[in-house]
């Protein structure tokens, strides 16, 4: 017989996590949010445990790093980018995660300058991408 993990479910599969935990897994451990994967832990592993509270940024609005408006990238017919916004702050951290074709790079290379957008707007540090890759490269052409 295997050991078991705290996600294994007994029978050979594995318990899904992520956004949303499975009622199943809310159920057996008595929680009602992503607490459950404490719960799960061994007693031995839990004790000592103090709960994290991050508390909300305040202050004045923050300068967007990176923001996007509508950020689209066709290839032809394929979309390989569609239209996605979003903005993050100074002091937040970010990833992109997804299956291999999804659009991390690309979008990526927009952020950076080194692909212009098919459609929509990035920004770094309020200032245009594209206008800022235009530059750079007059700059490294002389």
């Amino acid at each position: 017989m295997r050991p078991r993990s705290g996600l294994d479910r007994g029978d050979g599969r594995r318990q899904g996590t992520g956004d949303r935990v499975s009622a199943d897994l809310l159920q057996r451990t008595g929680t009602r949010d992503s607490t459950v994967l404490h719960r799960l832990l061994p007693e031995e592993k839990r004790r000592g445990h103090k709960e994290l509270t991050i508390p909300p940024r305040a202050g004045p609005a923050r300068a967007r790093l990176p923001s996007t408006q509508g950020l689209t990238r066709r290839f032809g017919d394929f979309t390989a980018v569609d239209h996605v916004t979003l903005s993050i702050e100074r002091g937040e951290i970010f990833g992109f995660l997804g299956s291999n074709g999804c659009g991390k790079s690309t979008t990526m290379k927009m952020l950076t300058g080194l692909l212009p957008p098919t459609e929509g707007t990035a920004t770094l540090f309020g200032s245009s991408v594209e206008a800022a890759a235009s530059r750079s490269a007059r700059t490294s052409a002389t």
